[in-house]
């Protein structure tokens, strides 16, 4: 492979860039980037090759880290019955099966600022609104808004998002969650209706006890 990129820099006259490993003095193997130039003479014949080694062992090895860590939170995402999402500075990055299937979408048509279309537009505004005030304090926000899922139906959702920071501390986007809160809602609106029906009864029977005590009196 190394010989390949040589011999394509030896035609072609620009430089070439790979990764290799190369055996260490301590017998392991290490990560190295190759890097090299091949300069030619008045004829534009090859004339020199300057190169350099670079170990990368280290930064390789952070970024296989990276990549199995990524791949354990995908496989724990996909099979947990809530959405889960990931956001960046232009919008949303990823979903996990679970949205895909409670919103009936292709994968990709989650993505960006695609899924606002799924939000009822009377939720919307409120949502960025919670989002970017959180964002200004780099703090966890939570709220509720009606979501149209694969049976175009509005469902509510709670929806939470915790702050994703680089170690320098700078805002690059929410992880979260979001549960389908539509039971619990239709729940409280019922029990909203029972309170005020018994709130009446009350009244009527104060009222009722009221003139039947009067017309006792008399």
């Amino acid at each position: 492979l190394v010989e390949k990129s040589i011999q394509e820099d030896l035609e072609t006259g620009a430089h070439y860039e790979i990764r290799i490993r190369l055996q260490h003095a301590c017998g392991e193997y290490r990560y190295v980037l190759s890097r090299a130039f091949c300069s030619r003479d008045e004829q534009g014949n090859p004339h020199l090759l300057t190169g350099a080694f670079t170990d990368i062992t280290q930064w390789v090895q952070t970024e296989q880290t990276l990549q199995e860590s990524e791949a354990r939170f995908r496989a724990m995402a996909d099979s947990s019955p809530v959405i889960i999402y990931v956001s960046d500075l232009q919008g949303t990055a990823y979903v996990n099966q679970y949205c895909l299937e409670f919103f009936g979408a292709e994968p990709g048509k989650l993505l960006g600022s695609q899924w606002e279309h799924f939000i009822h537009p009377e939720d919307l505004e409120g949502f960025y609104q919670h989002c970017w005030e959180a964002g200004q304090r780099l703090a966890i926000f939570k709220t509720e808004v009606r979501a149209r899922n694969y049976r175009n139906e509005y469902r509510w959702l709670l929806v939470t998002g915790a702050p994703r920071l680089l170690p320098s501390g700078e805002f690059t986007g929410y992880v979260g969650v979001a549960l389908d809160i539509t039971e619990l809602k239709n729940a409280q609106e019922e029990l909203k209706t029972y309170a005020y029906q018994l709130e009446q009864s009350n009244r009527e029977l104060e009222q009722f006890a009221t003139i039947a005590s009067h017309d006792l009196q008399e």
